[in-house]
């Protein structure tokens, strides 16, 4: 069975995504599972750039119904909506908007100047910002040379000289990303990291290297369950981080929820 992780299920309860399913929201009302006081409340939309015209419409019409005030919120860097859309812009050119430029939810200046600058499209910059700062440590997989090709680990069983020098570059160089990670994670235990890999292969690879390094420390359980994704066969233990690729409304999760696992129904089947 699978235990949601806590910070993924908090983040799930806040508000409707983007408000879009009125007919549901409606019928809460209907059956006063919902309280709304009418003239009483403000609606804010984030993300609204990502509303198509249809949704914002509903939700237009039902805040005029209940006499509230609706605040959209939106950026021009965000992806516009899959549908018709650019009402959100009409509104801005027809009333005028108002640009946050602080940034609160980060703590210290450089934080909020390299948010900023993500913001704007400056990414150049925000980039060399946190190389500085050592929240992104480079570690070169690659050889000379070798520069905008897919990188692959080379097959061992190879004999040539050069391509197995070339392997093993490349597997200290993920060992030495996973002795940092390591590192970075006993001394910041609540923060989040992520290792960023040039492939599929590459990326099994260190998975493998950080589960070996969780089995030592008793993080996760030494017994193994293959399991069966869409990526193809895994094998996971009891105390591992798993995140969902995508939507299933039988087992309740949507894409990108994350949950530990915490049991085993049978050696055969995992359940969710």
């Amino acid at each position: 069975m699978l235990k949601q992780n806590y910070w993924k299920a908090n983040q799930l309860k806040k508000g409707h995504p983007y408000f879009s399913d009125i007919k549901k929201t409606k019928e809460k009302v209907a059956k006063k599972s919902l309280q709304i006081q009418k003239g009483k409340e403000i609606w804010l939309i984030d993300e609204a750039t990502k509303l198509g015209n249809r949704p914002m419409l509903q939700i237009l019409k039902f805040a005029k119904q209940y006499d509230a005030q609706v605040v959209f919120s939106g950026g021009a860097s965000q992806l516009p909506s899959v549908e018709r859309g650019c009402l959100f812009d009409s509104l801005i050119k027809r009333y005028g908007s108002q640009k946050l430029e602080n940034i609160q939810r980060q703590k210290s200046s450089s934080q909020k100047e390299i948010t900023q600058k993500i913001a704007k499209g400056k990414m150049a910059g925000a980039i060399n910002q946190l190389i500085a700062s050592k929240s992104i440590i480079w570690v070169d997989s690659r050889q000379d040379g070798e520069a905008g090709t897919n990188s692959t680990l080379i097959d061992k069983g190879s004999n040539d000289k050069g391509s197995e020098r070339k392997l093993q570059d490349r597997e200290k160089a993920m060992e030495e990303m996973v002795k940092k990670w390591a590192s970075d994670r006993q001394a910041f235990p609540l923060s989040s990291s992520l290792m960023i890999a040039c492939s599929n292969q590459e990326v099994r690879a260190l998975n493998e290297m950080v589960r070996t390094y969780q089995k030592e420390r008793g993080e996760i359980s030494q017994e193994e369950f293959r399991c069966e994704t869409q990526f193809g066969e895994i094998f996971v233990s009891q105390g591992d981080t798993l995140e969902f690729g995508s939507n299933h409304k039988e087992l309740g999760v949507t894409n990108g929820m994350q949950g530990t696992l915490d049991s085993v129904v049978t050696r055969n089947e995992i359940n969710a």
